[in-house]
């Protein structure tokens, strides 16, 4: 009997390579999409060091100060925050430490801060409850480990029930390919706001499944932020 799996992304890797001030570079409606501007407001997670070493993906917000919003299966183990915890911004290999503020596993969203003032870009938030069939999205994910990059494609249903880790879900299927230590980065429409968090693909077990990957809506997003 065929059998399905839905898989986190985050991967295991060997050793890899004043004030604070917000600057919002979410573009307009009135301006085409920039995906520099996107690139600079999203970072690498690393946790832990040498062999268990773990990667993943963020996007900063503005929530009372900066923030970094990614999966809970990123920086957390069975329950216990993980260790070393550091985000890198693209093109750079300065490591800035953060700490986790809070988490939900059943969700799979955490919520970490800087742990130093930072001057930074951040996203802003558009409606997941408004998207459409074939809608153009971007991603951005630290693929494999090798660094931020931003890939294209659509949404292909804009909110299927799922069931992942033993929970049904609400969430947003897109044809982006998703791989190891992408989990965690933004999705985003076209006038750069991020819509959803990218977070597992399906694999068919013996077979070979391609443009099926999964992202938790925005809106599920901001109403945990909004309980905290």
């Amino acid at each position: 009997m065929k059998k399905d799996y839905l898989i986190p992304i985050s991967i295991f890797l060997s050793a890899i390579l004043v004030s604070c001030v917000i600057v919002y570079v979410t573009n307009n409606d009135e301006k085409p999409f920039s995906g520099n501007d996107a690139m600079a407001s999203a970072v690498e997670i690393i946790c832990g060091e040498g062999i268990n070493e773990v990667t993943g993906t963020g996007f900063i917000i503005d929530h009372n100060g900066p923030i970094v919003i990614s999966n809970s299966h990123v920086v957390v183990t069975n329950g216990v925050v993980n260790e070393n915890i550091f985000a890198v911004f693209y093109n750079s290999e300065e490591k800035y430490p953060l700490s986790v503020i809070s988490f939900d596993e059943a969700l799979d969203i955490a919520v970490l801060k800087f742990d130093n003032a930072i001057k930074t870009n951040v996203f802003i938030f558009g409606e997941s409850g408004r998207l459409s069939y074939g809608q153009n999205v971007y991603a951005i994910g630290n693929s494999m480990g090798y660094g931020l990059s931003l890939s294209k494609g659509i949404i292909s249903v804009p909110l299927i029930n799922v069931k992942y880790s033993g929970n049904e879900r609400l969430m947003i299927q897109v044809d982006i390919g998703l791989n190891r230590g992408g989990s965690g980065g933004p999705l985003l429409d076209e006038g750069g706001k991020v819509i959803g968090m990218m977070t597992f693909r399906l694999n068919g077990g013996d077979y070979l499944v391609q443009g099926m990957s999964y992202a938790i809506p925005s809106d599920v997003i901001q109403k945990y932020l909004d309980s905290l």
